[in-house]
């Protein structure tokens, strides 16, 4: 990553680009309240990725089997939460159940 790249923030640990080279990651750890364990997506159209960030333990195991961390949020030395990006090609997002063919 570039010097000057506004995902790599001080104090923020930066995993592997490429997943067959990504070190072991800890299980997050539980944080604050369920309400702010939250997952955000974050899609714009100038960018060709699409950022997600979770602090839900849960969804970044799910996340994790296909992305790759590009960054961690630490507390006290522990990861409460994690960034990935995936480009807008290959992100998709389902709401609800497909209705059922007649």
């Amino acid at each position: 990553m570039a010097e000057n790249d506004p995902e790599k923030a001080p104090g923020r640990a930066t995993v592997s680009e490429r997943r067959n080279d990504r070190p072991t990651t800890r299980p997050l750890t539980r944080w604050g309240s369920p309400a702010e364990q939250e997952t955000i997506i974050r899609w714009d159209r100038e960018s060709d990725t699409v950022s997600l960030f979770t602090a839900d333990p849960t969804i970044a195991r799910r996340i994790e089997a296909d992305l790759v961390v590009t960054r961690e949020s630490i507390v006290d030395g522990q990861p409460v939460g994690r960034w990935y990006r995936v480009s807008k090609t290959a992100f998709r997002f389902k709401v609800g159940r497909r209705a059922q063919k007649p």
